[in-house]
């Protein structure tokens, strides 16, 4: 994979002059940090083999609002 930054492979590409010449800067410290994000697209074998998060978070609150109830009912069958 090779990363371009615009407006520095002036030899391979064809850019327009700009006058004025824009300014490109790489900030490399952690205050100011230079980063790029490059969009992944999964296969058709990991769409398949991925689990929904929506279904497991819905099956995670309904398993803990159960555990609620039940321990709501364990606690008033032994206070009286």
């Amino acid at each position: 994979m090779r990363v371009t930054i615009t407006c520095a492979d002036a030899d391979d590409t064809q850019t327009p002059i700009l006058a004025p010449p824009p300014l490109v800067s790489i900030h490399r410290t952690k205050r100011f940090a230079s980063h790029i994000i490059l969009p992944v697209i999964p296969s058709a074998l990991e769409e398949e083999s991925q689990f929904p998060l929506g279904i497991l978070g819905a099956a995670v609150a309904i398993v803990f609002i159960v555990l609620i109830v039940f321990l709501a009912s364990q606690r008033k069958k032994s206070s009286t």
